[in-house]
């Protein structure tokens, strides 16, 4: 069932709150691609947070990408890190072959403008397409939590993310939300994204992806 743009997503729910723990320190967050909890100390990469979220609201759709991991239509092969969880190359990869209609899903849909992004949806991005299965630094996964005024070609967003970098609206070590730009084209897919406000665009292959649960 597809959830009415008016209504917070129910993964867009759950981030709320992890936020809200975190703000009140009844949990401890850390930027770390150990991907582990440890009492009440949360140590995850980008990918790790996200898998995090999803297997805690439903395993269900984390585990239809696990399973699209070991088919043919994976082009990534496995986690470089050993474990059997995506990181976000599978997640585009994931997207591109549900966009193509070369895979069905159960619980996603691969939305194609971004023009129609909503609270809750997911972005994620590697590095132009001749390096998609070659491990790189280029990847990145968040988190959709308000789409902004677009001006022109460009597509503003505020994003919930966490990354190795710390700014001053860090809500822990390296979790952030922040505002970040994307470039347009004609099809209103993004081609390019602006990592730091003021910054240059870098250009990426981005994809959008909606939980329907």
């Amino acid at each position: 069932m597809s959830v009415p743009s008016s209504c917070p997503s129910t993964l867009l729910l759950s981030t709320r709150d992890l936020l809200n723990q975190i703000e009140k320190k009844e949990i401890l967050f850390a930027y770390s691609h150990k991907n582990i909890i440890i009492k009440n100390v949360y140590l995850f990469n980008c990918y790790g947070l996200i898998n995090f979220l999803l297997y805690n609201l439903n395993p269900n759709p984390l585990e239809e990408i696990m399973r699209f991991m070991k088919t043919e239509e994976n082009p990534i092969g496995v986690n470089r890190d050993g474990s059997d969880r995506p990181c976000p190359l599978h997640y585009v990869a994931f997207q591109e072959a549900l966009s193509n209609n070369r895979i069905q899903s159960d619980y996603w849909s691969a939305v194609d403008s971004f023009e129609d992004a909503r609270p809750g949806d997911i972005i994620c991005y590697s590095k132009p397409y001749k390096s998609l299965n070659k491990p790189d630094r280029g990847q990145h996964i968040m988190m959709v939590e308000s789409v902004l005024p677009q001006k022109n070609d460009i597509l503003a967003m505020t994003l919930f993310h966490t990354t190795g970098q710390r700014t001053s609206n860090s809500l822990g070590t390296g979790l952030f939300t922040e505002r970040k730009c994307f470039k347009l084209n004609k099809k209103k897919q993004a081609t390019h994204v602006q990592w730091s406000r003021q910054g240059k665009f870098y250009k990426r292959c981005l994809r959008l992806l909606r939980l329907r649960i």
